[in-house]
């Protein structure tokens, strides 16, 4: 992460993020507790608003200038700078669309939206802190129609959260992605998607 912000000239301020396993808890506590810490951070502050990026993310060739050229919404909770998965609404403008998606890895976020959250703890979340963001809670966010991070995926599947088909297997995940195969894919080939996976369960 040096490197790339040394790349892009950015001046950062890095946070220890919080190990789960040291407090006898798994990754997607010790990464909920890494992104609350920063918010309680922000608010502390009273940062007008916040860029964060996780430890595995690679920033797109002049990441700053194309970051600047951005024309934020009006009024908004999170801007992503990522997507995957994502469930997109209507076209805001020539940079974002309403929308929301399940990452943290690359994500602006409000001062407002960081006040809002700042107390929470993890076991308040009860999932994942990407699907608490993005099912769970009713936020006010947005896409950036241009992926400005990027993500390693082979160290995203070898980290302690990963993608897992455990991870996906509980009521917000699951609530998430059929939306998004219906989005993608439309009712006729999400029904026959859905049987083709309960024949491969029943095999």
């Amino acid at each position: 992460m040096e490197t790339e912000f040394e790349r892009e000239k950015l001046e950062v301020e890095f946070f220890k993020a919080c190990d789960g396993k040291k407090q006898g808890k798994d990754g997607a506590f010790g990464c909920a507790q890494s992104h609350i810490q920063i918010w309680r951070d922000i608010v502390k502050h009273g940062y007008e608003n916040a860029l964060i990026l996780e430890d595995d993310v690679k920033l797109v060739s002049n990441f700053k200038t194309k970051l600047e050229e951005l024309e934020e919404p009006h009024t908004w909770d999170i801007l992503y700078l990522f997507r995957i998965g994502e469930i997109v609404g209507a076209q805001y403008n020539g940079f974002f669309d309403h929308g929301k998606g399940l990452s943290t890895a690359g994500y602006i976020i409000s001062n407002n939206c960081a006040y809002r959250l700042h107390c929470l703890e993890y076991q308040d979340m009860g999932c994942a802190i990407d699907e608490f963001l993005t099912v769970k809670l009713k936020l006010n966010n947005f896409i950036s129609k241009t992926k400005l991070v990027n993500l390693n995926i082979n160290d995203t599947i070898n980290s302690e959260i990963g993608f897992s088909p455990v991870r996906f297997l509980n009521r917000w995940a699951l609530e998430h992605w059929t939306v998004w195969l219906f989005e993608k894919f439309g009712c006729f080939i999400f029904i026959l998607l859905i049987i083709i996976l309960i024949k491969r369960l029943n095999m």
